[in-house]
Order: structure tokens, then C-alpha cells, then sequence
């Protein structure tokens, strides 16, 4: 998922026992790769999560943001992506092929 012309993200998640999730960001910061963990633990309520994330470029920053099950799909409340609507994750089989490129630009207005 593009996030402006120089920055480029991958979330992976993995589930465990307690309703716990674990994970990593990958992303491109102009051209440097940066890895990041990502933690998600249960809030009050069935399906919802706080999940956060420590970025350290282009300065340290930890991102949090409420999560919550709709069906099969993730959606992410909007601080990962400051004036974006909100991010959705859906879940695929372990041996699903990456999707297509995303061409659009997400930019501040």
C-alpha cells in the first residue's frame, strides 16, 4: 500500500491463543528498508484489539490505533495513516499470491 510517493507498507499478522496478535510492519522509506513489531492485544468487547507499532523513520514514533472484526476483515482506525479513512485487512490462506500493485497515492490534502 503506497503511502506517498516514498513510502511503501506491508502489515503481516498472526493470531494467538487470548485473542493476542502479533506481527510485523515492513515498509520502504525512501528506498531503506525499516522493520517494525507490531503488538495487538484484546479491548473490552468481542472483536476489538488496540494495536501499536514502534516506526523509526524518519523519527522514532509509535503508532496506536483501535482494530475491530468485521467478518473476516480487519479495520484499523486512522492513526497509522494520519488523514486517511480507515485501513481493512482481510485475511487469506497462508499460500495466497501477493496482490497487484496498488497504483494509487495516498497524500495529505
Amino acid at each position: 500500500m503506497p503511502i506517498d510517493s516514498t513510502v511503501y507498507l506491508r502489515i503481516t499478522l498472526e493470531t494467538h491463543v487470548g485473542d493476542w496478535i502479533s506481527g510485523r510492519l515492513y515498509r520502504r522509506y525512501r528506498g531503506e528498508p525499516d522493520r517494525s513489531k507490531v503488538e495487538a492485544g484484546p479491548l473490552r468487547g468481542e472483536g476489538r484489539f488496540i494495536i501499536g507499532v514502534e516506526i523509526e523513520k524518519p523519527a522514532w514514533a509509535r503508532a496506536r490505533t483501535a482494530a475491530w472484526l468485521v467478518g473476516d476483515t480487519l479495520r484499523f482506525g486512522t492513526s497509522l495513516v494520519p488523514d486517511a479513512d480507515s485501513l481493512e485487512l482481510r485475511r487469506v490462506s497462508p499460500d495466497a499470491p501477493y496482490p497487484a500493485s496498488v497504483l494509487d497515492v495516498v497524500t495529505p490534502p
